[in-house]
């Protein structure tokens, strides 16, 4: 039991510095393309609303952090 409590507080805390050196991943509604398409004309495309065309998002544990300028 304590085995595993003491891994879950090692990744919790590896998690937590690669978040503060990487805090960005990848949009998952365009998947880094920065565009939705449309469904009937696929060629006509907008900016992706989930990241506002920047093609990436903050990661949960860089919000908590505070890392999402």
């Amino acid at each position: 039991m304590e085995a595993l409590l003491l891994l879950a507080i090692v990744w919790l805390v590896g998690y937590l510095v690669s978040c503060t050196r990487h805090p960005y991943r990848d949009c998952p509604t365009c998947g880094d393309s920065k565009r939705e398409y449309g469904a009937l004309y696929s060629k006509a495309y907008r900016e992706c609303q989930k990241c506002g065309g920047k093609g990436r998002v903050v990661r949960a544990g860089a919000r908590y952090l505070g890392r999402n300028r």
